[in-house]
């Protein structure tokens, strides 16, 4: 479960992106504000484009470090829809592996990546081993007919068997090995 862990170190890690980008726009705000005080109190043209300088600087920043939130987010998002898919492949080969699995039950991912490809190999491999296993039980019931027409088949000889020996011998009695020596 190497995947789970890494998607809790993922949430770590958007919780410190977020703070990060809290206390960056705090500052920068704060930043701001500062400079906005300045160029009031001297009331001077540059120090007004030193300001609409530092507005854009934190609106662009702002957008940046919003994106790459965004981005984060929907990585994040997306593996963890992969990695559902893959834990429920992994349950049901468990319960395959444990005797435990049905096996006319199928997958039902139908995805064209990896998680997919995977589904559909197991899913396969599924209707494999079910035909194979009613293979195994045809030809089980085969062998047992044979043998029960085999068993019954020897059953008759040998009574045949017997009636032959007591019509060319019609003397001969069983006897212990010690009288049939004497």
């Amino acid at each position: 479960m190497y995947i789970s862990k890494f998607l809790k170190v993922m949430g770590a890690v958007f919780f410190v992106l977020i703070l990060v980008i809290s206390t960056c726009i705090f500052f920068l705000n704060k930043e701001y504000y500062d400079q906005k005080k300045a160029v009031n109190r001297q009331a001077e043209f540059k120090q007004l484009g030193i300001d609409l300088d530092l507005k854009l600087m934190i609106t662009l920043t702002t957008i940046a470090l919003t994106l790459i939130f965004g981005l984060f987010l929907f990585m994040y998002i997306i593996l963890t829809k992969k990695i559902s898919k893959l834990v429920h492949i992994s349950v049901r080969l468990s319960d395959l592996s444990n005797n435990e699995g049905d096996l006319t039950s199928r997958l039902d991912i139908k995805s064209k990546d990896e998680v997919g490809l995977i589904a559909s190999s197991y899913n396969r491999m599924l209707e494999t081993l079910h035909n194979l296993i009613k293979e195994v039980h045809q030809t089980v019931g085969s062998v047992v007919e044979v043998s029960d027409h085999l068993t019954s088949a020897t059953k008759v000889i040998t009574n045949k068997m017997g009636n032959i020996h007591q019509s060319t011998n019609p003397n001969f009695t069983r006897c212990s090995r010690t009288e049939c020596n004497n």
